[in-house]
């Protein structure tokens, strides 16, 4: 583990908080947390209230005292087209989250702060300093209209790696965040505008009710222009879509110790629909014969045969 800790931050809804109570442990356990700073309304408040502060290291900030979900709610209605602007403020909480990710580096009383998505279960140590040098744990995903905002929000800024900065947390290091903001907002100062103003009226309007802008994308291709050399890069493994094979409230030590030797992490996203054949993936006998990517695969495979035989008997019955 990091010799080194962090305040570790998460912008929380309400609905988040039951996976909170369930993932803190694996948390505390294998993050480098100083605290864990919940970021959220009076709402997620009171329900903290309920759970056990862990002698202090679970600590709350009002979402409010950072940014308000009004002000980028009604940002968004000015940006999105007329024929989308409903779809765009539904999502207007999945872009706050972003932003307060990035105003915390304004309240940071350290170098760096870190952050760590809810839904995401730490099934090792997970270590953000090494050599000591700061880490950028990166993955394989390419989503283009990350890029788009980038380009428009910070000129002449494109993708500069083959792997993607988004891995489900990122060691951030305060006055970095602090000028790249900066530097966004400068390149609006006549309008006045905000950074955040500047990235929603950046994002491709079709792409406001979805996913427009990252900040760890935007983040991390920042730093690796302006700082080539102050983090360092590393190949991170982990299982994005583990609520398709396993229900959380039923995913305990077992299956962690399963999927550890391949993954380092995975993480439960509510938008994943559970597969048919998810029962099997929590059978003791199947895991102690099987690896998790090989039976995944075999599942796959056949639903595939079973997609192929059922195309074939359509295609009979209609030349009959």
């Amino acid at each position: 583990m990091d010799s080194q800790i962090y305040d570790v931050i998460m912008p929380l809804a309400l609905k988040d908080m039951d996976t909170v109570m369930k993932n803190s442990g694996s948390w505390f356990r294998f993050l480098p947390i100083k605290h864990l700073i919940i970021i959220g309304n009076a709402e997620v408040q009171k329900h903290l209230a309920n759970m056990d502060s862990m002698d202090g290291k679970i600590r709350f900030i009002d979402e409010g005292e950072l940014l308000e979900i009004g002000t980028v709610r009604d940002i968004m209605c000015k940006a999105a087209p007329e024929t989308i602007r409903e779809d765009a403020v539904r999502r207007a909480g999945w872009y706050l989250q972003q932003f307060l990710k990035m105003l915390y580096a304004y309240i940071c009383e350290d170098e760096y702060y870190m952050t760590w998505d809810s839904d995401t279960v730490p099934l090792v140590p997970i270590e953000m300093m090494h050599q000591g040098r700061p880490v950028f744990h990166m993955k394989e995903e390419y989503y283009p209209a990350y890029f788009n905002t980038m380009g428009r929000i910070l000129p002449g800024m494109g993708k500069r790696v083959r792997q993607s900065f988004i891995s489900e947390h990122m060691l951030i290091r305060s006055d970095i965040m602090k000028e790249m903001i900066e530097e966004i907002e400068r390149q609006n100062i006549s309008q006045g505008r905000k950074f955040y103003e500047t990235i929603l009226y950046a994002v491709d309007k079709d792409m406001l009710p979805h996913s427009g802008f990252s900040e760890f994308e935007t983040y991390g291709t920042y730093t690796d222009s302006r700082y080539p050399d102050l983090y360092e890069k590393i190949s991170y493994s982990s299982l994005r879509d583990g609520s398709r094979y396993f229900v959380l409230d039923q995913f305990g030590s077992r299956e962690a110790e399963w999927l550890k030797g391949i993954y380092q992490a995975v993480s439960f996203e509510k938008g994943d629909v559970l597969l048919p054949e998810h029962r099997f993936f929590n059978v003791g006998l199947l895991q102690s014969l099987f690896g998790f990517d090989e039976m995944a695969a075999f599942f796959m495979n056949l639903r595939e045969q079973k997609k192929r035989m059922k195309k074939a008997l359509k295609d009979r019955k209609n030349r009959v």
